[in-house]
């Protein structure tokens, strides 16, 4: 797995971004609409924290906050672990393993460009793994393995 990230590997993207003092209903609309797990708290060009759904769970939800009250800046996680374009998606995994988490933000000059889930890897070992077995069949088989099978089916 010595394949490297590139802004393509994040599926989605389009990178959501709200201010601190954003509410968790805000983010909760937001997240539904763009139908992401996660959403990036940033001011300006400076990236403060991330707030997920597990977040929504556990720092919200469990704890019985008022969703149009608290801000952000109280419930997110703060300075998150971050991708530079070009690192390994193994890297990736590791992170997301070792810290359990599930959405990296992906950066490439210091500025943000995108949002890493897991999904996102898991897409990348199954593209991985299909060509990788594609590769084996066409050397073990042959280019044309089961085209006789083929003509003969159709005559």
């Amino acid at each position: 797995m010595g394949k490297k990230i590139a802004k393509s590997t994040s599926r989605y993207p389009l990178v959501v971004k709200l201010p601190p003092q954003a509410t968790i209903t805000t983010a909760a609309k937001m997240m539904a609409e763009h139908n992401v797990g996660a959403v990036m708290i940033m001011e300006g060009d400076s990236l403060l924290g991330i707030f997920t759904e597990r977040d929504l769970v556990n720092r919200v939800a469990a704890k019985g906050h008022n969703l149009d009250k608290v801000h952000l800046s109280e419930v997110m996680t703060p300075n998150p672990i971050v991708l530079q374009i070009g690192d390994k998606v193994a890297q990736a995994l590791q992170l997301m393993t070792s810290h359990q988490i599930r959405h990296l933000p992906l950066v490439e000059n210091d500025e943000i460009v995108g949002m890493l889930s897991v999904r996102d890897l898991l897409a990348e070992i199954i593209d991985d793994l299909r060509r990788d077995i594609d590769t084996k069949d066409a050397l073990i088989f042959g280019e044309f393995y089961g085209m006789a099978a083929n003509k003969n089916a159709a005559a």
